[in-house]
C-alpha cells in the first residue's frame, strides 16, 4: 500500500529521491519474499544456500546503492560550497 501511496503522490521533487526511494521498497520487498523461503515450508538444504546467495547479493546491492548516493550527494554538496 505505501508503495501505490508513494508512486501516485510522488512526495519528494527530487527524481533522484524518488527513484532511490522506490529501488529501496522494492528491493526490502524481495527480502521479505526471501525471508518466507528460510522458513519451514523449505527443505531441502541447497535451496537454502541458493536463497541465501541471493539474499546476500541483494542485501549488498541495496547498501552499494544506498552509500553511493551518500557519496555522490556529498561530493556534490562540496562543490557546491566551493
Amino acid at each position: 500500500m505505501y508503495v501505490m501511496w508513494y508512486a501516485n503522490v510522488r512526495p519528494h521533487f527530487d527524481k533522484t529521491r524518488y527513484k532511490l526511494e522506490m529501488f529501496n521498497e522494492s528491493m526490502i520487498m524481495i527480502i521479505f519474499y526471501l525471508m518466507v523461503l528460510f522458513s519451514k515450508f523449505n527443505t531441502n538444504p541447497n535451496t537454502f544456500f541458493m536463497f541465501g546467495s541471493t539474499y546476500l547479493i541483494v542485501l549488498a546491492a541495496v547498501l552499494f546503492v544506498n552509500i553511493m548516493m551518500m557519496l555522490w550527494k556529498t561530493v556534490k554538496k562540496i562543490r557546491r560550497k566551493r
